[in-house]
Protein backbone atom coordinates (compact mmCIF):
# COMPACT_ATOMS: atom_id res chain seq x y z
CA UNK A 1 0.00 0.00 0.00
CA UNK A 2 1.48 3.42 -0.80
CA UNK A 3 2.06 5.49 2.17
CA UNK A 4 1.19 8.74 0.00
CA UNK A 5 -2.41 7.59 -0.36
CA UNK A 6 -2.84 6.97 2.80
CA UNK A 7 -1.95 9.93 3.57
CA UNK A 8 -3.86 12.00 1.02
CA UNK A 9 -7.10 9.96 2.31
CA UNK A 10 -6.31 10.74 5.83
CA UNK A 11 -6.15 14.04 5.18
CA UNK A 12 -9.41 14.93 3.00
CA UNK A 13 -11.17 13.46 6.24
CA UNK A 14 -9.42 15.56 8.64
CA UNK A 15 -10.21 18.57 5.89
CA UNK A 16 -14.00 17.54 5.91
CA UNK A 17 -14.42 17.13 9.59
CA UNK A 18 -12.57 20.13 10.38
CA UNK A 19 -14.92 22.00 8.11
CA UNK A 20 -18.12 20.46 9.02
CA UNK A 21 -17.38 21.36 12.68
CA UNK A 22 -16.40 24.84 11.88
CA UNK A 23 -19.65 26.52 12.34
CA UNK A 24 -20.36 28.93 15.08
CA UNK A 25 -22.12 27.34 18.06
CA UNK A 26 -24.48 29.42 19.61
CA UNK A 27 -26.64 29.35 22.98
CA UNK A 28 -29.95 30.56 23.77
CA UNK A 29 -30.98 31.54 27.40
CA UNK A 30 -34.12 32.82 29.42
CA UNK A 31 -36.06 32.86 32.46
CA UNK A 32 -40.08 31.88 32.82
CA UNK A 33 -42.31 33.45 35.73
CA UNK A 34 -45.72 33.01 36.07
CA UNK A 35 -48.03 36.62 36.47
CA UNK A 36 -47.30 36.34 39.97
CA UNK A 37 -43.45 36.41 39.18
CA UNK A 38 -42.78 33.22 40.51
CA UNK A 39 -40.20 31.08 38.85
CA UNK A 40 -41.85 28.65 36.56
CA UNK A 41 -40.01 25.37 37.26
CA UNK A 42 -39.94 22.13 34.11
CA UNK A 43 -41.36 24.55 31.64
CA UNK A 44 -40.60 23.22 28.43
CA UNK A 45 -38.56 25.54 26.04
CA UNK A 46 -38.12 24.35 22.26
CA UNK A 47 -36.46 25.50 19.64
CA UNK A 48 -38.78 25.45 16.58
CA UNK A 49 -38.15 26.53 12.62
CA UNK A 50 -40.66 29.50 11.56
CA UNK A 51 -41.13 27.99 8.61
CA UNK A 52 -42.74 24.70 9.40
CA UNK A 53 -42.66 24.74 13.62
CA UNK A 54 -40.58 21.45 13.48
CA UNK A 55 -38.75 21.02 16.43
CA UNK A 56 -35.09 21.12 17.24
CA UNK A 57 -33.88 21.12 20.31
CA UNK A 58 -35.81 21.08 23.61
CA UNK A 59 -35.15 21.40 27.52
CA UNK A 60 -37.10 22.02 30.43
CA UNK A 61 -37.11 24.97 33.20
CA UNK A 62 -34.95 24.57 36.71
CA UNK A 63 -36.14 25.29 40.04
CA UNK A 64 -35.22 28.90 39.78
CA UNK A 65 -37.40 29.24 35.94
CA UNK A 66 -33.79 29.45 33.88
CA UNK A 67 -33.57 27.74 30.76
CA UNK A 68 -30.45 27.29 28.58
CA UNK A 69 -30.29 25.85 24.93
CA UNK A 70 -27.02 25.37 23.28
CA UNK A 71 -24.98 23.85 20.24
CA UNK A 72 -27.03 26.38 17.88
CA UNK A 73 -26.16 27.03 14.72
CA UNK A 74 -26.95 30.84 13.35
CA UNK A 75 -30.11 31.27 11.60
CA UNK A 76 -34.17 32.53 12.25
CA UNK A 77 -35.48 30.85 14.89
CA UNK A 78 -38.89 30.37 16.82
CA UNK A 79 -38.67 30.28 20.57
CA UNK A 80 -41.56 28.22 22.26
CA UNK A 81 -42.80 28.31 26.19
CA UNK A 82 -45.45 26.25 27.93
CA UNK A 83 -46.18 24.89 31.01
CA UNK A 84 -49.51 23.05 32.07
CA UNK A 85 -52.41 25.72 32.76
CA UNK A 86 -50.52 28.19 31.45
CA UNK A 87 -51.24 29.76 27.76
CA UNK A 88 -48.26 28.67 25.54
CA UNK A 89 -45.50 31.63 23.74
CA UNK A 90 -44.01 31.92 20.74
CA UNK A 91 -40.84 34.40 20.21
CA UNK A 92 -39.32 34.89 17.36
CA UNK A 93 -35.38 36.00 17.14
CA UNK A 94 -32.34 35.45 14.77
CA UNK A 95 -29.02 34.39 15.99
CA UNK A 96 -25.61 35.47 13.87
CA UNK A 97 -21.67 35.13 14.63
CA UNK A 98 -21.17 38.16 16.20
CA UNK A 99 -23.90 37.45 19.43
CA UNK A 100 -22.83 34.32 20.71
CA UNK A 101 -25.66 33.95 23.43
CA UNK A 102 -29.51 35.77 22.83
CA UNK A 103 -31.14 36.51 26.35
CA UNK A 104 -35.09 36.14 25.95
CA UNK A 105 -34.80 38.17 29.39
CA UNK A 106 -37.73 37.25 31.72
CA UNK A 107 -40.94 35.86 29.87
CA UNK A 108 -44.41 35.76 31.36
CA UNK A 109 -46.78 33.09 30.82
CA UNK A 110 -50.33 33.49 31.93
CA UNK A 111 -52.88 31.20 32.79
CA UNK A 112 -55.21 29.38 30.69
CA UNK A 113 -58.48 31.26 30.51
CA UNK A 114 -61.44 29.02 31.72
CA UNK A 115 -65.44 29.30 30.75
CA UNK A 116 -66.75 28.01 33.48
CA UNK A 117 -70.26 27.97 32.26
CA UNK A 118 -69.07 24.71 30.02
CA UNK A 119 -66.38 22.96 31.00
CA UNK A 120 -64.11 20.56 28.60
CA UNK A 121 -61.19 18.83 30.05
CA UNK A 122 -58.36 17.64 28.05
CA UNK A 123 -55.20 16.36 29.01
CA UNK A 124 -52.14 16.38 27.45
CA UNK A 125 -48.68 15.84 28.16
CA UNK A 126 -45.90 17.69 28.09
CA UNK A 127 -42.75 17.02 25.39
CA UNK A 128 -40.64 16.75 28.24
CA UNK A 129 -41.48 15.66 31.58
CA UNK A 130 -39.04 16.04 34.87
CA UNK A 131 -39.56 13.14 37.41
CA UNK A 132 -37.28 12.04 40.49
CA UNK A 133 -34.55 10.10 38.74
CA UNK A 134 -35.42 10.89 34.92
CA UNK A 135 -36.62 13.05 32.64
CA UNK A 136 -39.76 11.65 30.09
CA UNK A 137 -40.02 12.71 26.17
CA UNK A 138 -43.09 12.14 25.49
CA UNK A 139 -42.76 11.16 22.03
CA UNK A 140 -46.80 9.94 21.02
CA UNK A 141 -47.89 13.29 22.70
CA UNK A 142 -45.62 15.31 20.34
CA UNK A 143 -46.84 16.14 16.50
CA UNK A 144 -43.19 17.26 16.07
CA UNK A 145 -42.52 13.43 16.47
CA UNK A 146 -44.24 12.33 13.18
CA UNK A 147 -42.32 10.84 10.67
CA UNK A 148 -38.83 11.69 12.64
CA UNK A 149 -36.92 8.47 13.78
CA UNK A 150 -35.58 7.60 17.41
CA UNK A 151 -32.36 8.89 16.88
CA UNK A 152 -34.28 12.43 15.50
CA UNK A 153 -35.60 12.19 18.88
CA UNK A 154 -32.48 11.50 20.95
CA UNK A 155 -30.83 14.46 19.04
CA UNK A 156 -33.86 17.04 20.36
CA UNK A 157 -33.98 15.69 23.80
CA UNK A 158 -32.36 18.01 26.77
CA UNK A 159 -28.74 16.70 27.50
CA UNK A 160 -28.08 14.21 24.98
CA UNK A 161 -25.70 14.56 22.04
CA UNK A 162 -25.58 11.65 19.22
CA UNK A 163 -22.38 11.67 17.43
CA UNK A 164 -23.27 9.91 13.93
CA UNK A 165 -19.25 10.42 13.39
CA UNK A 166 -17.95 8.07 16.07
CA UNK A 167 -21.52 6.16 16.53
CA UNK A 168 -21.69 7.49 20.20
CA UNK A 169 -24.49 8.76 22.53
CA UNK A 170 -23.38 10.74 25.37
CA UNK A 171 -25.75 12.28 28.06
CA UNK A 172 -24.87 15.01 30.68
CA UNK A 173 -21.48 14.89 29.05
CA UNK A 174 -20.85 11.58 30.11
CA UNK A 175 -20.03 8.87 27.48
CA UNK A 176 -21.00 5.18 27.81
CA UNK A 177 -24.99 5.91 27.64
CA UNK A 178 -26.65 2.30 27.47
CA UNK A 179 -29.85 1.66 25.54
CA UNK A 180 -32.87 -0.10 26.73
CA UNK A 181 -36.28 -1.49 24.70
CA UNK A 182 -39.15 -1.63 27.44
CA UNK A 183 -36.43 -1.79 30.36
CA UNK A 184 -34.49 -4.78 28.49
CA UNK A 185 -31.08 -4.22 28.11
CA UNK A 186 -29.63 -3.39 24.68
CA UNK A 187 -26.73 -4.99 24.15
CA UNK A 188 -25.38 -4.18 20.25
CA UNK A 189 -22.44 -2.41 19.43
CA UNK A 190 -22.76 1.40 19.67
CA UNK A 191 -22.48 1.74 15.76
CA UNK A 192 -25.16 -0.74 15.48
CA UNK A 193 -27.50 1.02 17.95
CA UNK A 194 -26.97 4.19 16.14
CA UNK A 195 -27.74 2.41 12.51
CA UNK A 196 -30.73 0.75 14.48
CA UNK A 197 -32.12 3.92 15.97
CA UNK A 198 -31.93 6.03 12.64
CA UNK A 199 -34.16 3.39 11.28
CA UNK A 200 -37.30 2.66 14.16
CA UNK A 201 -39.86 5.22 13.22
CA UNK A 202 -40.86 7.52 16.23
CA UNK A 203 -44.62 6.45 15.61
CA UNK A 204 -44.26 3.27 17.27
CA UNK A 205 -42.75 5.11 20.38
CA UNK A 206 -44.81 5.83 23.86
CA UNK A 207 -41.92 7.47 25.41
CA UNK A 208 -38.47 7.91 26.35
CA UNK A 209 -36.73 8.03 29.51
CA UNK A 210 -33.39 9.78 29.91
CA UNK A 211 -32.69 7.85 33.36
CA UNK A 212 -29.69 9.71 34.88
CA UNK A 213 -29.80 7.83 38.70
CA UNK A 214 -30.13 4.76 37.66
CA UNK A 215 -31.46 1.66 40.54
CA UNK A 216 -29.14 -0.68 41.73
CA UNK A 217 -30.82 -3.45 39.21
CA UNK A 218 -29.72 -1.95 36.66
CA UNK A 219 -25.60 -2.76 35.15
CA UNK A 220 -23.03 -0.99 37.07
CA UNK A 221 -21.40 -0.25 33.16
CA UNK A 222 -24.44 2.26 32.63
CA UNK A 223 -22.49 4.92 35.47
CA UNK A 224 -23.25 7.64 32.56
CA UNK A 225 -26.73 6.97 32.54
CA UNK A 226 -29.42 4.30 30.81
CA UNK A 227 -31.74 5.14 27.86
CA UNK A 228 -35.03 3.02 27.88
CA UNK A 229 -37.21 3.43 24.97
CA UNK A 230 -40.43 2.37 25.77
CA UNK A 231 -43.23 1.09 22.66
CA UNK A 232 -46.77 2.04 21.93
CA UNK A 233 -48.52 -1.09 23.80
CA UNK A 234 -52.45 -1.13 23.76
CA UNK A 235 -54.45 -2.58 26.34
CA UNK A 236 -58.17 -2.47 24.73
CA UNK A 237 -59.44 -5.51 24.02
CA UNK A 238 -59.99 -6.96 20.51
CA UNK A 239 -57.67 -5.99 17.13
CA UNK A 240 -56.26 -2.19 17.31
CA UNK A 241 -53.66 -0.89 15.13
CA UNK A 242 -51.79 1.94 13.60
CA UNK A 243 -50.18 3.27 10.46
CA UNK A 244 -47.93 6.09 9.43
CA UNK A 245 -46.69 6.95 6.04
CA UNK A 246 -44.64 9.61 5.35
CA UNK A 247 -42.83 11.52 2.61
CA UNK A 248 -39.82 14.23 2.12
CA UNK A 249 -37.30 15.07 -0.31
CA UNK A 250 -34.40 17.37 -0.16
CA UNK A 251 -31.40 16.70 -2.81
CA UNK A 252 -33.14 12.65 -2.16
CA UNK A 253 -36.27 11.35 -1.24
CA UNK A 254 -37.15 10.23 2.09
CA UNK A 255 -40.10 7.74 2.37
CA UNK A 256 -40.72 5.72 5.66
CA UNK A 257 -43.94 3.45 6.43
CA UNK A 258 -44.54 1.61 9.56
CA UNK A 259 -47.14 -0.60 10.77
CA UNK A 260 -48.10 -2.02 14.45
CA UNK A 261 -50.88 -3.60 15.75
CA UNK A 262 -52.37 -5.20 19.08
CA UNK A 263 -54.81 -8.04 19.58
CA UNK A 264 -56.10 -8.78 22.91
CA UNK A 265 -58.49 -11.57 24.29
CA UNK A 266 -59.00 -12.65 27.72
CA UNK A 267 -55.81 -14.17 28.58
CA UNK A 268 -54.01 -14.09 25.24
CA UNK A 269 -52.12 -10.73 23.87
CA UNK A 270 -50.84 -10.78 20.79
CA UNK A 271 -48.68 -7.74 19.32
CA UNK A 272 -46.17 -6.67 16.65
CA UNK A 273 -44.83 -3.71 14.38
CA UNK A 274 -43.13 -3.54 10.94
CA UNK A 275 -41.39 -0.48 10.00
CA UNK A 276 -39.45 0.37 6.67
CA UNK A 277 -37.50 3.20 5.54
CA UNK A 278 -34.74 4.92 2.79
CA UNK A 279 -33.11 8.26 3.27
CA UNK A 280 -31.11 9.13 0.04
CA UNK A 281 -29.73 12.63 -0.12
CA UNK A 282 -27.40 13.95 -2.25
CA UNK A 283 -23.69 15.37 -0.75
CA UNK A 284 -21.33 17.74 -2.25
CA UNK A 285 -18.54 19.88 -0.58
CA UNK A 286 -15.99 22.71 -2.00
CA UNK A 287 -13.37 22.62 0.21
CA UNK A 288 -10.51 25.24 0.28
CA UNK A 289 -7.30 25.45 2.24
CA UNK A 290 -3.72 27.93 2.19
CA UNK A 291 -0.92 27.52 4.37
CA UNK A 292 2.06 29.82 3.76
CA UNK A 293 5.42 28.95 5.41
CA UNK A 294 8.12 31.45 4.40
CA UNK A 295 7.87 32.39 0.73
CA UNK A 296 5.93 29.38 -0.15
CA UNK A 297 2.04 29.21 -0.29
CA UNK A 298 0.69 26.01 -0.68
CA UNK A 299 -3.00 26.15 -1.57
CA UNK A 300 -5.79 22.70 -1.48
CA UNK A 301 -9.04 22.27 -3.73
CA UNK A 302 -10.77 19.52 -2.80
CA UNK A 303 -14.39 18.75 -4.07
CA UNK A 304 -16.82 15.94 -3.05
CA UNK A 305 -19.74 14.35 -4.28
CA UNK A 306 -21.23 11.42 -2.42
CA UNK A 307 -24.52 9.80 -3.22
CA UNK A 308 -25.30 7.42 0.10
CA UNK A 309 -28.66 5.38 0.39
CA UNK A 310 -29.49 3.97 3.72
CA UNK A 311 -32.45 1.46 3.87
CA UNK A 312 -33.99 0.02 6.60
CA UNK A 313 -36.43 -2.51 7.78
CA UNK A 314 -37.39 -3.80 11.47
CA UNK A 315 -39.84 -6.20 12.82
CA UNK A 316 -41.44 -7.18 15.92
CA UNK A 317 -43.43 -9.78 17.18
CA UNK A 318 -44.40 -10.76 20.56
CA UNK A 319 -47.00 -13.47 22.99
CA UNK A 320 -48.15 -12.66 26.03
CA UNK A 321 -50.27 -15.63 27.66
CA UNK A 322 -51.53 -15.31 31.32
CA UNK A 323 -51.74 -18.65 32.85
CA UNK A 324 -53.45 -17.17 36.15
CA UNK A 325 -54.10 -14.01 37.89
CA UNK A 326 -50.64 -13.92 39.38
CA UNK A 327 -48.64 -15.55 36.41
CA UNK A 328 -47.75 -14.26 32.96
CA UNK A 329 -45.33 -15.44 30.49
CA UNK A 330 -44.84 -14.24 27.41
CA UNK A 331 -42.40 -14.59 23.89
CA UNK A 332 -41.02 -12.08 21.72
CA UNK A 333 -38.70 -12.09 18.78
CA UNK A 334 -37.64 -9.17 16.66
CA UNK A 335 -35.49 -8.34 14.08
CA UNK A 336 -34.01 -5.81 11.70
CA UNK A 337 -31.75 -5.19 8.35
CA UNK A 338 -29.87 -1.99 7.90
CA UNK A 339 -28.32 -1.25 5.01
CA UNK A 340 -25.90 1.69 3.32
CA UNK A 341 -24.29 2.19 0.59
CA UNK A 342 -22.57 5.02 -0.70
CA UNK A 343 -20.53 5.57 -3.93
CA UNK A 344 -18.47 8.71 -3.94
CA UNK A 345 -15.93 10.60 -6.29
CA UNK A 346 -13.19 12.92 -4.48
CA UNK A 347 -10.82 15.43 -6.69
CA UNK A 348 -8.01 17.55 -5.02
CA UNK A 349 -5.76 19.99 -6.38
CA UNK A 350 -2.45 20.86 -5.27
CA UNK A 351 -0.64 24.38 -6.19
CA UNK A 352 2.77 25.79 -4.93
CA UNK A 353 2.61 29.23 -5.58
CA UNK A 354 -0.19 29.63 -7.72
CA UNK A 355 1.81 27.14 -9.83
CA UNK A 356 -0.29 23.50 -9.97
CA UNK A 357 1.87 20.92 -8.23
CA UNK A 358 -0.29 17.22 -7.83
CA UNK A 359 -3.89 16.18 -8.71
CA UNK A 360 -5.36 13.14 -7.16
CA UNK A 361 -8.79 11.77 -8.20
CA UNK A 362 -10.45 9.34 -5.64
CA UNK A 363 -13.55 6.91 -6.75
CA UNK A 364 -14.90 4.98 -3.55
CA UNK A 365 -17.74 2.67 -2.95
CA UNK A 366 -18.85 1.73 0.61
CA UNK A 367 -21.68 -0.60 2.10
CA UNK A 368 -22.50 -1.13 5.75
CA UNK A 369 -24.75 -3.63 6.21
CA UNK A 370 -26.19 -4.57 9.60
CA UNK A 371 -28.18 -8.03 10.28
CA UNK A 372 -29.94 -8.55 13.86
CA UNK A 373 -32.69 -10.90 15.06
CA UNK A 374 -33.18 -12.00 18.88
CA UNK A 375 -35.39 -14.04 20.75
CA UNK A 376 -36.60 -13.68 24.83
CA UNK A 377 -38.59 -15.29 26.91
CA UNK A 378 -39.91 -14.42 29.75
CA UNK A 379 -41.82 -14.80 33.07
CA UNK A 380 -43.89 -12.65 35.64
CA UNK A 381 -45.34 -13.66 38.18
CA UNK A 382 -46.64 -11.82 41.73
CA UNK A 383 -46.72 -14.18 44.99
CA UNK A 384 -49.61 -14.32 47.24
CA UNK A 385 -47.27 -12.31 49.85
CA UNK A 386 -47.24 -9.43 47.08
CA UNK A 387 -43.61 -10.32 45.95
CA UNK A 388 -43.16 -9.42 42.38
CA UNK A 389 -40.57 -11.86 40.51
CA UNK A 390 -39.31 -11.94 36.77
CA UNK A 391 -37.28 -13.90 34.82
CA UNK A 392 -35.73 -13.22 31.34
CA UNK A 393 -33.70 -15.09 28.92
CA UNK A 394 -32.44 -13.43 25.44
CA UNK A 395 -30.46 -15.02 22.36
CA UNK A 396 -29.23 -12.12 20.20
CA UNK A 397 -27.41 -12.43 16.88
CA UNK A 398 -25.21 -9.21 14.83
CA UNK A 399 -23.82 -9.51 12.01
CA UNK A 400 -21.86 -7.29 10.27
CA UNK A 401 -20.55 -6.47 7.03
CA UNK A 402 -18.39 -3.76 5.65
CA UNK A 403 -16.39 -3.60 2.32
CA UNK A 404 -15.48 -0.44 0.71
CA UNK A 405 -13.30 -0.43 -2.60
CA UNK A 406 -11.04 2.71 -3.94
CA UNK A 407 -9.62 3.46 -6.93
CA UNK A 408 -6.91 6.36 -7.28
CA UNK A 409 -6.14 8.38 -10.35
CA UNK A 410 -2.92 10.66 -9.83
CA UNK A 411 -1.88 13.13 -12.40
CA UNK A 412 1.15 15.75 -12.53
CA UNK A 413 0.98 19.59 -12.10
CA UNK A 414 0.27 19.98 -16.35
CA UNK A 415 -2.77 17.74 -15.85
CA UNK A 416 -1.02 14.42 -17.22
CA UNK A 417 -2.29 10.79 -15.93
CA UNK A 418 0.65 9.03 -14.01
CA UNK A 419 -0.65 5.95 -12.20
CA UNK A 420 -3.63 4.32 -10.97
CA UNK A 421 -3.57 2.00 -7.60
CA UNK A 422 -6.65 0.18 -6.36
CA UNK A 423 -7.32 -0.34 -2.70
CA UNK A 424 -9.87 -2.30 -1.05
CA UNK A 425 -10.83 -2.97 2.58
CA UNK A 426 -13.34 -5.33 4.23
CA UNK A 427 -14.96 -6.30 7.81
CA UNK A 428 -17.17 -9.11 8.79
CA UNK A 429 -18.35 -9.14 12.38
CA UNK A 430 -20.53 -11.46 14.18
CA UNK A 431 -21.85 -11.05 17.76
CA UNK A 432 -23.55 -14.01 19.69
CA UNK A 433 -25.26 -12.87 23.63
CA UNK A 434 -26.86 -14.55 25.38
CA UNK A 435 -28.49 -12.50 28.80
CA UNK A 436 -29.93 -14.64 31.73
CA UNK A 437 -31.63 -12.50 34.30
CA UNK A 438 -33.52 -12.81 37.62
CA UNK A 439 -35.65 -10.26 39.42
CA UNK A 440 -36.88 -10.30 42.74
CA UNK A 441 -38.90 -6.88 44.54
CA UNK A 442 -41.08 -7.28 47.57
CA UNK A 443 -42.92 -3.98 49.96
CA UNK A 444 -42.28 -4.95 53.18
CA UNK A 445 -44.19 -2.39 54.52
CA UNK A 446 -45.83 1.21 53.32
CA UNK A 447 -41.78 2.91 54.31
CA UNK A 448 -39.42 -0.51 53.49
CA UNK A 449 -38.82 -1.93 49.77
CA UNK A 450 -36.52 -4.76 48.92
CA UNK A 451 -35.18 -5.79 45.36
CA UNK A 452 -32.62 -8.10 44.48
CA UNK A 453 -31.61 -9.89 41.49
CA UNK A 454 -29.11 -12.03 39.53
CA UNK A 455 -27.95 -11.70 35.94
CA UNK A 456 -25.63 -13.94 33.56
CA UNK A 457 -24.35 -12.51 30.29
CA UNK A 458 -22.63 -15.40 27.75
CA UNK A 459 -21.12 -14.03 24.66
CA UNK A 460 -18.68 -14.74 21.51
CA UNK A 461 -17.26 -12.26 19.20
CA UNK A 462 -15.60 -12.71 15.81
CA UNK A 463 -13.72 -10.13 13.85
CA UNK A 464 -12.42 -10.71 10.48
CA UNK A 465 -10.75 -7.25 8.66
CA UNK A 466 -9.09 -7.41 5.40
CA UNK A 467 -6.86 -4.62 4.20
CA UNK A 468 -5.51 -5.07 0.38
CA UNK A 469 -4.20 -3.39 -2.94
CA UNK A 470 -4.26 -4.62 -6.29
CA UNK A 471 -0.99 -5.68 -8.10
CA UNK A 472 -0.53 -7.41 -11.23
CA UNK A 473 -4.11 -8.44 -11.20
CA UNK A 474 -3.97 -10.15 -7.96
CA UNK A 475 -5.16 -8.80 -4.23
CA UNK A 476 -2.33 -8.36 -1.83
CA UNK A 477 -3.83 -8.65 1.92
CA UNK A 478 -1.49 -5.86 4.24
CA UNK A 479 -0.09 -8.02 6.80
CA UNK A 480 0.07 -4.81 9.15
CA UNK A 481 -3.95 -4.40 8.71
CA UNK A 482 -5.31 -7.83 7.99
CA UNK A 483 -6.15 -10.40 10.64
CA UNK A 484 -9.01 -12.73 12.26
CA UNK A 485 -9.92 -12.13 15.78
CA UNK A 486 -12.06 -14.20 18.55
CA UNK A 487 -13.19 -13.41 21.66
CA UNK A 488 -15.19 -15.53 24.33
CA UNK A 489 -16.59 -13.80 27.37
CA UNK A 490 -18.73 -14.54 29.97
CA UNK A 491 -19.98 -12.49 33.05
CA UNK A 492 -21.91 -13.08 36.37
CA UNK A 493 -23.26 -10.39 38.98
CA UNK A 494 -25.97 -10.46 41.70
CA UNK A 495 -27.14 -7.35 43.15
CA UNK A 496 -29.83 -6.05 46.37
CA UNK A 497 -31.39 -2.69 47.50
CA UNK A 498 -33.34 -1.19 50.20
CA UNK A 499 -35.49 1.36 49.89
CA UNK A 500 -36.77 3.50 53.00
CA UNK A 501 -39.17 6.47 52.90
CA UNK A 502 -38.19 8.59 55.79
CA UNK A 503 -40.83 9.86 58.32
CA UNK A 504 -42.16 13.40 57.56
Amino acid sequence: MKPNTLIILLALLCILFTNNNAVAQLSVTGKVKDNKTSPLANCNALLLLPKDSSLLKGTICNTDGLFNLQNISPGSYLLALSHTGFENQYIPFTLNKENTVYDAGTITLLPTQQNLKEVTVVSKKPLFEQKIDRMVVNVKSSITSAGSTVLDVLQKSPGVIVNRQDGSISMSGKDGVQVMINGKMNYMPASALITMLDGMSANNVEKIELITTPPAKYDAGGNAGYINIVLVQNPNQGLNGSYAVSMGAWYGTFPSANFDFNYRKKKLNFYGSLAASRLAQLQTANLYRKIQNGNKITETYINTERDPSQLNFNVRFGIDYQLSSRTTVGVLVAGYNNKWHMTAFNSSSTFINSVKDTGIGISNEETNHWKHSMANINLQHTTAAGAEISVNADYLDYSNYNPTDYTNNYYNGSGHFLETSNLQSSKKTNIKIIPVQFDYRKKLSNKLEIEAGAKGVFSKFTNNVLVAELEQGTWKPDADFTGNYLLKENIGAAYASASITASE
